[in-house]
């Protein structure tokens, strides 16, 4: 089979996990891959700032997102379906019109969790999401064991999905930002924990503000963006140990994982959690909530918290032991994750030899 990726999140520059996941599994994919079977299809206005050997970029249309995954890349995918060409979307939204192709959905978050999301974007995503599930020919695929069993249980999909994981190898190709110390003073290496993410009220950043003060030895080094058109009045964390620094770059948050005493993370919900592999990655523990997804994933390489309740004492939480992260690493990589995908696709391996 030969496959059209809907590449419509080429116009962020500044993506979310969901754009992190599209754009590493094309990398993946592109080293593993024969030539001739993927086309990356992007709107004109898109910045495709990779360097791919087996994969084509095509640009064509100039509506925007949403409109032109519905027409421009509908009508590209029907005219190129006689060639064996199968449309396939790294981010959770299929076309409507079209039947058949593959969507990866990380997680249906705002279907089951209706508080953590403004009503306009759960009515604009939702939709899409309950359309996509009725569609027979459509195959799903998914970051977690425990994903699967929600889309099953909301569902009520009986058909296969398929579980593929995601990777870290993204971190090594980013550079860590020396300078960040000079022009943060009131930080300190060793001497914080760190939390970043976006500040949906599923990410718990309240557990952050509750835990400073029940800890007011460490400090608390908090970085994220709100949406409030996706989360709706979520607001910053402040507190006298909270070092509140909004939006960081990549390379800026390398350097806080590295030198961070530990990275935390009280998320109420998940698909898989990136954010801790990534911090693992980096030789750093983690903190992270006692839920389903995150035992699943990180398994006894983490130090768990209760997410709904922030009186714990972090000293004594990090003197405790815990298993060594290789496991989880080797296992949880974006080559592990291409291989599975261009299997489930049918795309011819590259000879190596």
């Amino acid at each position: 089979m030969k496959i059209i990726v809907n590449g419509w999140y080429f116009v962020n520059k500044n993506g979310t996990g969901t754009e992190r996941f599209g754009r590493e599994i094309l990398k993946a994919l592109d080293k593993i891959v024969d030539k001739g079977q993927i086309i990356l299809l992007v709107p004109e206005y898109a910045e495709v700032n990779i360097e791919f050997e087996s994969i084509s970029v095509k640009k064509t249309g100039k509506a925007r997102p949403f409109l032109w995954q519905q027409t421009t890349l509908v009508r590209f995918v029907r005219k190129m379906q006689k060639e064996g060409y199968r449309c396939v979307s790294f981010t959770n939204t299929f076309p409507v019109l079209l039947r058949e192709g593959y969507v990866v959905v990380l997680d249906i978050s705002p279907t089951v969790n209706k508080d953590f999301y403004s009503l306009k974007f759960r009515l604009k995503t939702n939709w899409q999401t309950w359309l996509q599930m009725r569609k027979k020919k459509l195959n799903i695929i998914t970051i977690s064991h425990f994903s699967e069993s929600e889309i099953r249980r909301v569902f009520k999909k009986t058909a296969n999905i398929r579980v593929i994981p995601l990777g870290w190898e993204h971190m090594t190709e980013i550079s860590s930002d020396k300078g960040f110390m000079d022009r943060h003073k009131e930080i300190n290496k060793d001497n914080y924990v760190f939390a970043m993410s976006s500040l949906s009220p599923n990410k718990n950043f309240k557990w952050i503000q509750a835990a400073a003060k029940a800890n007011p030895n460490i400090r608390f080094v908090v970085a994220g963006k709100a949406d409030k058109s996706i989360f709706g009045e979520s607001g910053a964390v402040s507190g006298e140990n909270i070092i509140f620094l909004g939006y960081v770059t990549d390379s800026e948050s390398k350097f806080l994982l590295e030198n961070a005493r530990a990275f935390v993370f009280p998320s109420f919900y998940e698909g898989f959690g990136l954010p801790p592999l990534e911090a693992l990655s980096c030789g750093t523990p983690i903190i992270i909530s006692d839920i389903p997804c995150l035992r699943e994933i990180y398994g006894d390489t983490a130090h768990y918290i209760d997410p709904n309740d922030p009186n714990v004492n972090i000293e004594d939480l990090l003197d405790k032991p815990v298993a060594d992260s290789k496991t989880v690493l080797e296992r949880n990589t974006w080559s592990n994750a291409a291989y599975i995908m261009a299997k489930e696709l049918g795309l011819t391996l590259r000879n190596k030899s």
